[in-house]
């Protein structure tokens, strides 16, 4: 009766030859006889045996896979725009990363600061289960990523910036500091100077870039800051409609002309609020957005955004981390990405003559409201 389970050295007596022998007909090695192949396969065959993938890994042996670890602030189960850009991520990494003959393991993080998923990441890369890891979404500063760089893995990250952090095995690549920016001067185009913000999280590098961009806009076009017009929703389409939710509530002051959001999953929740409160969008207020997600274009109206080529970023950040895989580079690795406007239906020009502006009483700078909190 056959054992359920039989390892190598049981296929070496079967066959009649040494455990290195079966090794090289695993790996497919040219030095050896075709008969003797032709047997140990056909022991392999008849035994269903499959190689011990945990002892290819011990022996140094590359596992032909990447690590792909996503942060998500998804909180409910309801369907957003993350989730449509977070399946496109997914799907375009596993495609580049095959036609290069590479598996992609995914690892879904809902709590950054859990220990616990701290461990699971540092497993994977300690077991060698992968050859190295590719980060999207997490905060500037994570403790698992410079831990597996120090360790000399070879890791790949979407949207960091630490100074002085420029080794050869941390392939970064980074949306440009001046997308907010451009969206200021959009509306400050179309007459609006009334603009209220929907700023991302800043404990991750691109929600500090955006806020410090939007200030230094404001600043340069002589618009002042209301205080209750700077709203925080994280990323996260549902903080965002709580946050405008909240601003409706302890409302005390007149109607912002336009609403500039730092993605357009915010700016949909920030819709989602004006539509319940009774204004129409662009008629009574503008909104505009960044990234131009799937979504945007069916919205009603249609959003404005500035379109981020995500499958840019996605396609030089994976060849690179396998890239570095294969040969370690002897200079980092760092780029960056712009962004395009794309012009719909969700803002409107108004007579700038019109356009109220913020009381001193009311203002507030740069220096006092950005928090910079990105170590």
């Amino acid at each position: 009766m056959r054992e359920k389970r039989i390892n190598s050295e049981e296929i070496a007596r079967l066959a009649g030859v040494s455990r290195s022998t079966v090794s090289r007909v695993i790996n497919n090695c040219k030095n050896v006889h075709p008969k003797t192949r032709e047997r140990v396969l056909k022991i392999i065959g008849e035994y269903s045996y499959a190689p011990d993938f945990s002892a290819q890994m011990l022996a140094g042996k590359p596992s032909n896979t990447i690590g792909l670890f996503f942060a998500s602030n998804r909180s409910s189960n309801q369907i957003s725009a993350e989730d449509l850009l977070v399946n496109f991520m997914i799907e375009r990494i596993i495609e580049i990363a095959s036609d290069y003959d590479y598996f992609v393991l995914t690892k879904m993080i809902h709590d950054v600061h859990s220990e616990q998923n701290h461990m699971k990441i540092r497993e994977m890369f300690v077991q060698r289960r992968i050859d190295g890891g590719i980060f999207v979404g997490f905060p500037n500063y994570y403790a698992p990523i410079e831990e597996m760089v120090a360790s000399n893995y070879v890791v790949g990250i979407m949207d960091q910036n630490i100074p002085g952090r420029n080794e050869t095995n941390r392939i970064i690549v980074n949306f440009d500091d001046d997308t907010m920016e451009r969206a200021v001067e959009y509306l400050y185009q179309l007459g609006h100077r009334d603009i209220m913000v929907v700023l991302g999280d800043h404990r991750r590098f691109n929600g500090v870039q955006k806020e410090q961009a939007f200030y230094r806009a404001m600043d340069r076009l002589g618009l002042k800051v209301r205080k209750d017009w700077v709203l925080r929703g994280y990323f996260n389409r549902n903080i965002a409609y709580s946050e405008m939710e909240g601003f409706f509530r302890y409302r005390h002051s007149r109607m912002p002309t336009a609403v500039v959001c730092a993605c357009d999953d915010m700016a949909y929740g920030v819709m989602d609020s004006l539509y319940e409160h009774g204004f129409r969008i662009p008629d009574d207020i503008s909104v505009l957005g960044v990234d131009d997600s799937f979504m945007s274009r069916y919205t009603k109206p249609p959003l404005t955004t500035f379109r981020v080529d995500f499958e840019a970023m996605l396609k030089n950040l994976t060849e690179n981390v396998i890239a570095c895989i294969q040969k370690p580079f002897e200079t980092p690795c760092r780029m960056t990405f712009g962004s395009t406007l794309v012009v719909r239906g969700s803002c409107r020009a108004i007579n700038a003559g019109t356009a109220g502006i913020a009381g001193e009483e009311d203002s507030v700078t740069a220096e006092e409201n950005i928090e910079v909190n990105i170590m």
